[in-house]
C-alpha cells in the first residue's frame, strides 16, 4: 500500500477546491446567465460533491489483494439518469488531478441501469466504485450489495440513508455532507483513514447504521 505523505491530501482537496470554483464555471456553466437561483445553486452543490468524492477515493484504502494487477485501470461506475452531468464533472476532476487508487489509474463509466452495473461489479475486480445517482434511488435495495470484497457503494442523495450503502450524500443548509457506513466499510475489506473520519465539517458516521 503506497505511503501517504503529510498534508498531501490537504494540498489536493485546496486544489480541487480551485479547480472548481475557477475551470467548472467556464467548462459547464458557460449558459449560466439563463438558470436560476435554483439551478446554479444545485450546479455548485454538484461540483463540490465531485470533489468530495475524489477526495474520498485519497482517503479509502483497498487490499491488494482485492484490486487487478497494477497495469489494470480501476473503474468507477455512475449509475442511472445524469441530469446533472455529475459523470462528467467527476470524470474531469480524475482526469485533471491524475487520481489513482494504489496507484492504478481510474477510469468513468456511465451506466443507465442499476442491473447492469451490478453484473458487471460481480464479475469484473476492477470496479472498485459505484456511485448511484439519486434517479437511480428506486433501482435499489440493500440485498443487491454485491457480496465481494473492494466494492465501494456510494449514493448521492439521502434517499440511500439507511439502505446499506458504504456511503451516501445529503444536502443541509446549503452544504454537501456525506454519512458514512463504517461497519458496511469493513465488511468489503475497505479502511477508513483516520484523516477521513477526522473531517467532520465533511463527514459523519451514521450511527443508525453502526
Amino acid at each position: 500500500m503506497r505511503k501517504r505523505k503529510t498534508g498531501a491530501s490537504s494540498r489536493i482537496i485546496l486544489i480541487l477546491f480551485c479547480l472548481q470554483f475557477s475551470l467548472f464555471p467556464s467548462l459547464f456553466d458557460a449558459r449560466a446567465g439563463n438558470m436560476g437561483i435554483f439551478e446554479k445553486t444545485q450546479t455548485r452543490m454538484v461540483n463540490l460533491e465531485a470533489t468530495y468524492l475524489l477526495h474520498v477515493l485519497k482517503l479509502v484504502q483497498w487490499k491488494e489483494k482485492d484490486l487487478p494487477a497494477t497495469d489494470h485501470p480501476l473503474k468507477c461506475l455512475i449509475v442511472g439518469e445524469d441530469i446533472t452531468n455529475f459523470s462528467e464533472r467527476f470524470s474531469f476532476l480524475v482526469s485533471e488531478s491524475n487520481a489513482t487508487v494504489s496507484d492504478r489509474n481510474i477510469i468513468v463509466h456511465s451506466m443507465g441501469e442499476m442491473k447492469d452495473a451490478l453484473a458487471l461489479a460481480r464479475r469484473d475486480k476492477s470496479v472498485v466504485l459505484i456511485v448511484a445517482l439519486e434517479s437511480a434511488a428506486d433501482q435499489w435495495n440493500k440485498s443487491m450489495y454485491p457480496k465481494r470484497a473492494g466494492l465501494l457503494f456510494y449514493g448521492q442523495s439521502e434517499k440511500f440513508l439507511g439502505h446499506g450503502m458504504a456511503m451516501c450524500s445529503q444536502i443541509s443548509r446549503n452544504r454537501v455532507k456525506i454519512s458514512v457506513n463504517s461497519r458496511k466499510a469493513a465488511s468489503k475489506g475497505l479502511t477508513l483513514t483516520p484523516e477521513l473520519l477526522s473531517q467532520d465539517r465533511i463527514f459523519f458516521v451514521d450511527k443508525k447504521e453502526e
